[in-house]
């Protein structure tokens, strides 16, 4: 696999101008382990600090009853 700032070069432009972005790709193609490496990436350059939240919550609101758009996951990396 490329190494996350290879295949995605545009979000490291997109973090720094503290801009939003969504990473949309078919399932399994590795969106959530790019968005985890990208966070340890942010976190290890000591510029940032970056925490990805995953589908557990999506999966609690669905339980409790709550239903979203799709029945996809979703993944959040937030960097401040």
């Amino acid at each position: 696999m490329l190494p996350t700032e290879r295949r995605m070069p545009e979000v490291r432009t997109l973090i720094d101008q503290k801009a939003y972005f969504v990473l949309h790709a078919p399932r399994q193609v590795g969106k959530t382990t790019s968005l985890m490496a990208l966070a340890n990436s942010l976190t290890a350059e000591g510029r940032y600090a970056a925490h990805r939240d995953g589908w557990r919550a999506l999966e609690q609101l669905r339980s409790d009853g709550h239903r979203g758009a799709g029945d996809g996951c979703a993944d959040r990396l937030v960097v401040d």
